[in-house]
């Protein structure tokens, strides 16, 4: 309630807006703006620095609205108005100018407009021009998202270069794979959050609709047969005139019916969503920021290769590279890297009446990261940021001079961005009498999270369920963690390790706060016969017990599994993937063998034993049959994500270090290791993914750690 008050708060336009708005209505339309160019001199680098590389990311250029039903609510009643003589001169304004931006638009969404495409082309010739001793020779690699405006803007841009250097060598590409860094977006579990806020503004209907009714109406009591609702009216026409700059017909007087008032309270609901779900705000930044670093990576990784190559011939040399995307990911980018402005962090009160989005991603808004080298080659490259083709700083580094910066700064500045963080030590209360007597506690477990819940585990059965993301007194706060409850599990024992948890895509009921949960024993020794069971338990709405449900049991007549089966669930795609070693944790001889079920309809069979054996399998092989490379581990914890296994290794000692092994299951092979040696501690147990970011369960001499790093350290 009180970030709805604030943002309430907030939506009475400023002086200098109204008069912003009075000389160019389109200062109101947020990301929706067309680019505007003001001509920019360029400070003077460093004597003896010439350019010889652009690294680029470019917003698509103005496009056709969405039109989510802005005819019917808008441009139908207007005509039916019309018909019956209640249009006012201002309503006729809104009549033609949302018939010619609809007959433009015509039924395709989100097409670039010839305005558009005549941006890029008209960013690339600047660009060109700018810094011609680059694009001389060289060549010129380009990507884009999949999205057909994007790869035509890309098009228009390329098409420019081409015609005035065809000795450039471009080339161009679009695809899945691209898709992964070229255009990302804030976690669906943020952006809802958002969303309902923006919503409860617009269905606040603040300004009131009186005043606007009687602008566009002769007999507003008449109108109220023809519109139904005025909120949604106004709404719907103030996003389809809005989309009549992108098509380069007259606007001003349709635009300028709307008060200042009226366009603030749009404006201001359009720029906190995007901020808050795009950018480094206080409340949801770090979220948005680890989904940048696969971009912040492709562009440290093709600058430095553009470096290393700065001085071979002009034909194998690296020009430029340009990425062409969306306004999400432009934002978080420039955030990423901190520039000034749209790198600062608010919270919701900070950024009123300072942050525009106008100012940073308007239509083929673009990032330039223009990279310089001096004839010395033992001075360093320098690099400088231009924001919309505008000279920018980076608030958080030492300049070099002016707004030229050192590379290695930057790349510095850039990878601690992906240090694993300590968010504490966890509080359970497993205890047992060691060999001295003494009361210690339970080795720390198995892990997993789901939603804003985590369940963590130690040996012999002890569970906790902690909050994440708030404190103790229930307060949101950044990285914080409380418990919310206790329990010993139904499956508790001497003999039950506890090695791994796994949330099931499935509920008891549907009134669970939490679903079904597989508990890996992972234990060398039977038990009731048995060895290799994952028990599945239902976890009490108030988590402070837990009862059986089920237990799937493999059954390894062929000895696949020489020590223990771990167990791992693919919520995603149903699947129940095994994992373990063939001999032992370590021996000679040993492999290590992941086997994949479909996953058991456990509620089917509750209370009683799901058989399987290798005859059920799906796939059955050995991760060293194409990853013969893969050293001796202790099996710890599992978790699956994006279609990559998640294997973490090692108890955090010189002769067995601690490693993140990312294993894809299609591909079945080695993704990545991540090495944790220096940044973490203890022995790893249990990993799981949330909202962008890998946590890491260890255990570090019987105190349960809980670790925090961001996904792309994994992908």
């Amino acid at each position: 309630m009180t970030i709805l008050l604030t943002i309430l708060a907030i939506l009475t336009a400023p002086a200098d807006f109204a008069k912003s708005y009075a000389e160019d209505p389109t200062v109101a339309l947020g990301n929706h703006q067309p680019y505007i160019y003001v001509k920019q001199k360029d400070s003077h680098a460093p004597w003896g620095y010439r350019p010889f590389y652009v690294s680029h990311y470019g917003r698509h250029g103005s496009r056709s609205g969405f039109n989510s039903g802005y005819d019917e609510k808008s441009l139908f009643p207007l005509r039916k108005a019309a018909s019956l003589g209640l249009l006012t001169p201002d309503g006729e304004k809104m009549l033609a100018c949302a018939s010619a931006s609809s007959a433009a638009y015509d039924q395709m969404a989100g097409r670039l407009t010839e305005r558009g495409a005549r941006e890029h082309r008209e960013i690339a010739g600047r660009m060109y021009k700018r810094f011609s001793r680059v694009f001389k020779r060289g060549r010129v690699r380009a990507i884009s998202s999949e999205v057909p405006r994007c790869i035509l803007s890309m098009d228009n841009a390329l098409q420019l270069l081409h015609r005035e250097s065809p000795r450039l060598i471009i080339s161009s590409d679009a695809g899945e794979r691209i898709q992964r860094y070229a255009s990302t977006s804030g976690s669906p579990e943020v952006r809802a959050r958002v969303t309902y806020l923006r919503d409860s503004v617009r269905n606040a209907d603040c300004p009131p609709c009186d005043a606007f009714m009687g602008k566009i109406f002769k007999d507003p009591a008449a109108a109220k047969d023809i519109v139904a609702d005025p909120s949604t009216f106004r709404l719907a026409l103030w996003e389809i005139v809005g989309g009549a700059p992108a098509f380069d017909i007259p606007y001003k007087e349709a635009l300028s019916v709307f008060s200042a008032d009226e366009a603030w309270y749009f404006k201001q609901s359009s720029d906190i969503f995007i901020y808050l779900t795009q950018c480094n705000s206080l409340p949801f930044g770090e979220s948005r920021m680890v989904r940048t670093a696969l971009l912040a990576n492709d562009i440290v990784d093709k600058a430095d290769e553009a470096i290393s190559l700065s001085s071979a011939s002009r034909d194998e040399r690296i020009a430029a590279d340009l990425r062409f995307g969306h306004d999400y990911t432009l934002l978080a980018i420039m955030s990423y890297l901190g520039l000034e402005g749209v790198g600062k962090r608010y919270d919701l009160e900070g950024m009123r009446n300072v942050w525009h989005c106008t100012d940073y991603a308007p239509f083929a808004g673009n990032l330039q990261m223009v990279f310089y080298k001096s004839r010395c080659s033992r001075k360093p490259v320098l690099v400088k940021f231009l924001m919309n083709e505008r000279e920018t700083s980076v608030p958080a580094l030492k300049a070099f001079k002016g707004k030229y910066y050192k590379w290695d700064d930057v790349k510095s500045y850039i990878a601690g961005r992906l240090k694993v963080r300590l968010l504490g030590q966890l509080s359970g209360d497993g205890m047992k009498k060691n060999r001295e007597g003494k009361w210690v506690y339970e080795a720390y477990q198995g892990m997993d999270i789901w939603g804003d819940y985590m369940l963590s585990c130690q040996n012999a059965g002890t569970a906790a369920v902690y909050r994440l993301d708030e404190d103790a007194s229930g307060n949101a706060r950044e990285d914080a963690f409380h418990k919310v409850g206790e329990f010993k599990l139904a499956s508790a024992g001497k003999l039950n390790h506890c090695n791994v948890a796994s949330f099931l895509p499935v509920f008891y009921d549907e009134s669970d706060p939490l679903p079904l949960v597989g508990i890996s024993r992972c234990h060398k020794e039977l038990y009731n016969g048995l060895k290799d069971e994952l028990y599945i338990e239902r976890i009490a709405a108030d988590f402070q017990s837990s009862s059986p449900v089920a237990v799937i049991n493999y059954q390894d007549r062929n000895k696949d599994f020489g020590y223990a089966l771990q167990w791992v669930v693919d919520r995603e795609n149903r699947i129940l993937y095994g994992y373990g070693n063939t001999v032992s944790n370590k021996g000679e001889g040993n492999n290590h063998r992941i086997i994949a079920f479909p996953l058991p309809d456990v509620k089917a069979h509750e209370g009683g034993i799901i058989n399987l054996s290798a005859a059920d399998a799906i796939e059955n092989y050995l991760i060293e049959d194409t990853y013969p490379e893969m050293p001796d581990h202790i099996g710890q914890g599992l978790f699956v994500h994006d279609g990559r296994l998640f294997i973490p290794v090692g108890v955090g000692r010189e002769k067995d270090p601690s490693y993140l092994n990312v294993w894809n299951l299609a591909g079945r092979r080695m993704e990545k290791v991540v090495d944790l040696r220096q940044s973490t501690a203890g022995e790893f147990e249990d990993v799981s993914v949330r909202n962008g970011s890998v946590y890491i369960q260890s255990n570090n001499d019987g105190a349960g750690l809980l670790w925090k790093a961001p996904l792309a350290i994994c992908m």
